[in-house]
């Protein structure tokens, strides 16, 4: 049953509906899904992967993100800083990116393939 107010009156509804019913009376555009598991018919293997500087999205380059983990990895460069997003905001607008993507190279959460 489904109550519903208009105003200071109040409707209840008491016809069953049938769940089948309305899913066989609904129209669904087709699901069309991009393939990225090949270009130009030539499958992706995990050499050609696009990670760090090969995707053309990418802001930073591997050699930015060494010299970052440089900085971060420098004990007396960190204590100059009251606080990590501090230093985080500091090289992010040294690089051009935000101060979220400082902290994901930190973390190893991001740029995963580049070590020191």
């Amino acid at each position: 049953m489904l109550t519903a107010t208009r105003g200071t009156e109040q409707i209840q509804i008491t016809t069953p509906i049938k769940f089948s019913t309305i899913i066989q009376n609904t129209v669904t555009a087709p699901v069309r899904h991009r393939d990225y598991s090949s270009r130009k018919g030539v499958p992706i293997t995990g050499g050609e992967k696009r990670a760090g500087e090969k995707n053309k999205m990418a802001k930073l380059t591997d050699s930015a993100v060494r010299e970052i983990r440089m900085i971060l990895a420098d004990e007396g460069m960190v204590k100059k800083y009251s606080t990590k997003s501090a230093l985080y905001e500091d090289i992010a607008k040294a690089y051009g990116v935000h101060m979220y993507t400082i902290r994901n190279v930190a973390a190893n959460v991001s740029w995963k393939h580049i070590s020191i």
